[in-house]
């Protein structure tokens, strides 16, 4: 009986312990925008979404550069501070209303705004990433913070944190890293094999100051793949954005559908053919340049020859000829009577150039 009720008052202080209400401390830079969430019961899903400065003395749900947003499928409004000066610094409650009764929800915060850099900030307070994927967020912080303890909690703070004093080492529980580097001031969060539920608000902090990060999972973007079909067209026509995502490029000659049993032979056939096509065209046009001209150049060789042979022959195949025109044998009267009339004997002589 002892024993129980040693129990009993272990988990009362538990819960008392986890029920009390902190007092979050966030710095700003002038001129910055801040992000806060608030978490509330589904009992307040209908009440109007407040937040208040100053012991809950100045509620609104839009005032200026500050709005309240409402999710009620995640259980958490939001409350954006934008163009921040240091005269908004104070402490803040999130509160809801409902028959004229308002009351304070969840934690309050003390908002600091500073001229300089913030002992804490995040690289990017909205992180994107898909389902089975992974995501990093990086939480920067001042020198002074090196040796301060750094904490990675899921909204409420209250459970599913992680926290590290080492300087710089990886710490690893389930899906989720702690990485610190304290050379550069730096505490890189990752998060793997994503699911849709890790879609949340998040706090990375260090020593007592504390910035939030949302981290948003969505749906896988591969579409899934039919049965095995191939279209081959020669000219595409105009799809629709919706219709893209089906109509396959006229360039992707990859089929659709599980590549495997016959799919995977088709898809290695169609893989072969992709690549041995361009190139035995480019074979076969290669070969023709290289044919047509060694022919041209067997041509111009063969003509080359036959010139040269023509010339050596009409240099060479020159015959003269001598043409001796003598009279008829007369008398020797006749003959001296000739020879003094005439003086020497005349010779004649032509020249003739034959080819062959």
């Amino acid at each position: 009986m002892i024993l129980g009720f040693f129990f009993i008052s272990v988990i009362a202080v538990l819960s008392g312990t986890n029920s009390e209400k902190r007092c979050i401390k966030i710095t700003v830079q002038e001129e910055e925008n801040v992000t806060i969430p608030c978490s509330y019961d589904n009992k307040h899903a209908d009440y109007q979404k407040l937040w208040c400065r100053q012991s809950m003395s100045s509620c609104f749900s839009q005032r200026g550069r500050m709005s309240v947003t409402d999710d009620p499928d995640q259980g958490v409004f939001t409350v954006t501070m934008r163009s921040l000066q240091r005269h908004d610094s104070g402490i803040y409650w999130c509160a809801v209303r409902s028959g004229g009764e308002t009351r304070a929800v969840g934690d309050s915060f003390m908002i600091t705004v500073i001229k300089g850099p913030p002992d804490l900030s995040v690289r990017d307070i909205m992180v994107n990433g898909e389902e089975g994927g992974t995501v990093t967020v990086q939480c920067l912080y001042s020198d002074k913070n090196k040796y301060t303890k750094k904490t990675w909690c899921r909204r409420n703070m209250e459970k599913s944190c992680l926290q590290t004093w080492s300087r710089t080492e990886t710490f690893g529980r389930n899906r989720t890293k702690l990485h610190v580097n304290n050379l550069e001031r730096i505490m890189t969060v990752t998060l793997t094999r994503l699911e849709k539920e890790d879609t949340d608000w998040y706090w990375c902090g260090v020593g007592d100051l504390n910035f939030p990060v949302h981290v948003t999972v969505s749906h896988q973007t591969q579409t899934t793949r039919g049965p095995t079909t191939m279209t081959l067209t020669t000219n595409m026509p105009t799809t629709s954005p919706t219709e893209s995502s089906v109509v396959s490029s006229s360039t992707d000659l990859i089929p659709t559908g599980t590549r495997n049993g016959t799919n995977s032979q088709d898809f290695t056939s169609v893989s072969l053919l992709k690549i041995l096509l361009p190139s035995s065209g480019f074979l076969l046009v290669l070969l023709l340049v290289v044919m047509g001209t060694w022919k041209l150049w067997q041509m111009r060789k063969r003509r080359t020859i036959k010139s040269n042979r023509m010339d050596t022959h009409h240099d060479n195949e020159v015959t003269y000829s001598t043409v001796v025109i003598k009279a008829n044998r007369q008398s020797n009267t006749s003959k001296e009577r000739q020879l003094n009339d005439s003086g020497d004997e005349v010779t004649y002589s032509s020249l003739v150039i034959q080819h062959k």
